[in-house]
């Protein structure tokens, strides 16, 4: 079953499900280095299966989590390559620059605000200069999915009062669409990709 932080905040649906899994896969290329630990922060149980393979190329994998019973579910995934132990992540009994990467996923945001710096910096220290580290953060209030979701529900409205369209006024929506993205890309509301892989952004 979920545990109770994932029944708050995970969206469980099918189609978000697939999103959130594919996300997670891509993810799995920044740590193809490898190296001797990867610290999972906040790891639970390791809830999802695209997030295991994070570790293969580690020779161990330090999961730090407030829940026992969490700890206990990701040692029955790992065994003994993984290192357990019940901390804060904001207080780490770890020395500093001692893992070659992180790996951080929907955890600080559940951290009360007035420490979530104090959960960055201990990251930040704890990771050898020249590491990895990949943390999944989330916005209470994105700006794209409202912006999105106001210009789907603008099209549907003139769809549905327009019936049948040629093909040039579709080419002419479309280059609206992109005007008003690009707009809101140098109001610095949304950032645009240019399309290159090696330029993917992750936040």
């Amino acid at each position: 079953g979920l545990y109770r932080d994932s029944r708050a905040f995970l969206d469980a649906r099918p189609i978000a499900r697939e999103f959130s899994a594919h996300c997670m896969k891509r993810l799995g290329r920044y740590f193809a280095g490898g190296g001797k630990y990867i610290l999972d922060a906040g790891s639970g149980p390791i809830p999802h299966d695209e997030l295991l393979p994070f570790s293969d190329a580690f020779e161990k994998r330090i999961c730090v989590d407030l829940s026992l019973q969490g700890l206990q579910a990701a040692r029955r995934k790992l065994g003994d390559r993984g290192i357990y132990l019940q901390a804060d992540i904001t207080r780490m009994p770890l020395r500093d620059n001692s893992v070659d990467a992180i790996t951080c996923n929907h955890v600080i945001y559940q951290v009360p605000a007035e420490i979530q710096k104090d959960a960055f910096m201990e990251l930040w220290r704890v990771l050898k200069p020249g590491g990895v580290a990949v943390i999944v953060y989330w916005w209470p209030s994105p700006t794209l999915p409202r912006h999105l979701g106001r210009a789907a529900k603008i099209m549907k409205e003139d769809m549905a009062s327009m019936g049948p369209v040629r093909l040039k006024d579709v080419d002419a929506a479309q280059a609206r669409m992109v005007a008003q993205a690009k707009e809101l890309a140098a109001r610095g509301e949304i950032v645009l990709a240019d399309g290159k892989a090696d330029d993917e952004l992750i936040y």
